[in-house]
C-alpha cells in the first residue's frame, strides 16, 4: 500500500502535464477536478461507517488502487476535461473510504499507548511518499511523455492491487461499540 501511495501522489503533476499538453487545456481546471475528488472523499468517509461493520476491511483498503488505476487510465483515451469530473469523483469515494478504514483499523489493533508512535510513522511515510513519487513521475513524463507515462502508471497501480489482492491477509470485520463492550467487561 505504501508503494501504491508512492505513485498515486503523483496525479497533480499526471494531471497538469495532461490538461496543458494532451487537451491543450488551462490548468486552472485542476482546481475543478480536486474539487470532484475532494467531493468524492466526503461521501467516501460517510460511507465507511455504515460498511465497516459489514464488509471485510481489506475490501475497503485494496480496491482504491483499482479505482486509482481507471482513473488515471482512462486520462489515456479522454478528451475533455470534463469527462475527468466524475472519474475523479469516484476514484475520491475509493480514497475516502481507503483512509478512513485504513485509520480505523490501525486504531482498533493498536494499544492506546502506542498511537502517537504509530500515527507518526504514518504520518512521515504518507507525506515523504509524495516527493520520490513525483520525482520518478517526472521523469517519466521528460522522458516518455505524458500517453506513456499515464499507461505505466496505471500498469504499476494494477500490479499493485492485485498484489495486494493477494498478499493483504484478512483483516476482520470493524466492531460495533456493544460488541467491544462487551468484549472488555468480558475479560
Amino acid at each position: 500500500m505504501t508503494l501504491a501511495m508512492f505513485i498515486a501522489s503523483s496525479v497533480d503533476l499526471i494531471l497538469l502535464s495532461f490538461l496543458r499538453d494532451v487537451l491543450g487545456s488551462g490548468v486552472e481546471n485542476l482546481s475543478f477536478i480536486g474539487t470532484a475528488s475532494l467531493s468524492g472523499m466526503i461521501v467516501g468517509a460517510a460511507l465507511v461507517p455504515k460498511w465497516y461493520k459489514k464488509i471485510e476491511r481489506k475490501w475497503l483498503i485494496v480496491p482504491p488502487v483499482f479505482t486509482l488505476c481507471i482513473s488515471i487510465g482512462c486520462l489515456y483515451v479522454i478528451q475533455s476535461w470534463l469527462i475527468i469530473l466524475p472519474l475523479f469523483f469516484v476514484q475520491g469515494i475509493a480514497l475516502g473510504c481507503f483512509n478512513i478504514t485504513f485509520v480505523t483499523y490501525v486504531q482498533d489493533i493498536v494499544e492506546k499507548e502506542n498511537y502517537t508512535r504509530v500515527f507518526s510513522m504514518y504520518h512521515m511515510i504518507s507525506s515523504s511518499a509524495a516527493l520520490p513519487g513525483i520525482l520518478m513521475t517526472g521523469v517519466l513524463l521528460s522522458i516518455c511523455g505524458v500517453p506513456t507515462t499515464i499507461l505505466l502508471i496505471s500498469a504499476m497501480l494494477l500490479v499493485l492491487g492485485i498484489a495486494g489482492i493477494l498478499a493483504v491477509p484478512s483483516l476482520g470485520r470493524g466492531n460495533s461499540a456493544e460488541q467491544s463492550n462487551i468484549e472488555t467487561v468480558a475479560v
